[in-house]
């Protein structure tokens, strides 16, 4: 695959998430840009929330793992408390539903996360059992 396939397919799975997450909050989010920027975090405009979108071919529980890994060590460096920076992980694999992953409300400890549909946690987010 190219690397301009690659960054194409990324950025429609990016813009894909951030219509699904404004749909279901009622906020305004959009892709982040990034402009190369290390760290930085795919989507924006969900408060509370730093968002990492994978729309990914040949996924595997062990890779979402890895994808987990990295978001949640880059939250914790970018806030002190967690609980105003959560971590998620929105993925899909390719002609799959789309998958979020994050942490259990009021956790910290990256063990303590949670796997659901987009509209699962749009129930949960919107009577507030996230912040």
């Amino acid at each position: 695959m190219s690397g301009k396939y690659s960054r194409d397919k990324g950025a429609r799975g990016e813009r894909e998430a951030a219509k699904i997450l404004s749909n279901i909050t009622g906020y305004d989010v959009e892709r982040s840009a990034r402009n190369g920027v290390h760290d930085a975090y795919d989507l924006t405009g969900l408060p509370g929330f730093q968002i990492e979108v994978k729309f990914y071919g040949d996924f595997t529980e062990s890779l979402a793992d890895v994808w987990w890994a990295r978001i949640y060590d880059t939250a914790a460096r970018k806030s002190n408390n967690l609980e105003t920076l959560i971590p998620m992980l929105m993925y899909r694999r390719n002609h799959g539903p789309w998958r979020i992953r994050t942490l259990y409300p009021a956790e910290t400890d990256q063990g303590s996360w949670v796997e659901m549909t987009p509209s699962t946690f749009g129930a949960f987010y919107n009577i507030g059992k996230w912040l």
